[in-house]
């Protein structure tokens, strides 16, 4: 038995090249290759033009800086004069208030004076002498506190200083304080309590109906 020829199975292969599918909505292939126009790039203008402005020379500039430095230190100055005024200011208003409570404290002591002084008028011999002790140490510590008497006796009568109790017949000049009935007293520069006097008027004045009226206690 004779062999058959072998067949040959494998037959040459012949690549085929298929059709590419072409995509939806694509460009045909000579428009999709097309060149678009380039964005043209905006041309940058000079800073001077762009901003309206003229150019400033180096030695202005400097110039424009030392008067804005002035004006700065300047500024500082009126700030911190400003600043000073309000801290004296605030400083000196609150020792007043300080000073207003110190006020009410002190007319009270003034009772006490007042008793010193008349027991001063009745009071003769040793017992004088303690009375004279005990109060001159009371007027030191009132001192201490810047409480101090006025001195009225011989002065021109001064509205601001004194309360008129009457007026009496004098050798001496019309309006000078003759006798003090209650002595006035300071606090520091402060009228604390005014004295009351009796001044002088002159013998040829006085109204022999009404002798003693007061003319200028209102």
């Amino acid at each position: 038995m004779g062999k058959e020829p072998q067949k040959d199975f494998q037959k040459p292969f012949e690549e085929t090249k298929l059709p590419k599918e072409e995509k939806q909505g694509s460009l045909p292939k000579e428009e999709s290759h097309k060149d678009f126009p380039k964005e043209e790039k905006h041309k940058e203008l000079p800073k001077s033009d762009a901003a309206g402005e003229k150019q400033i020379a180096p030695h202005e500039h400097l110039k424009i800086a030392e008067s804005k430095a002035k004006d700065l230190e300047d500024m500082l100055k009126r700030v911190q004069a400003e600043f000073e005024n309000y801290q004296k200011r605030t400083q000196k208003e609150y020792i007043e208030r300080f000073d207003l409570g110190k006020m009410d404290f002190a007319k009270s002591m003034l009772l006490f004076a007042d008793e010193f002084e008349n027991a001063l008028k009745h009071v003769k011999g040793e017992e004088r002498k303690g009375v004279e002790m005990i109060y001159k140490s009371f007027k030191k510590s009132l001192e201490g506190q810047g409480i101090r008497p006025m001195e009225s006796i011989g002065k021109r009568f001064d509205p601001y200083l004194h309360d008129v109790i009457k007026q009496e017949a004098s050798e001496k000049e019309e309006g000078i304080i003759i006798a003090e009935l209650a002595k006035g007293y300071y606090f520091k520069d402060k009228v604390l309590r005014h004295a009351s006097v009796i001044i002088s008027k002159k013998k040829e004045d006085e109204d022999p109906k009404n002798p003693g009226v007061c003319d200028v206690c209102g």
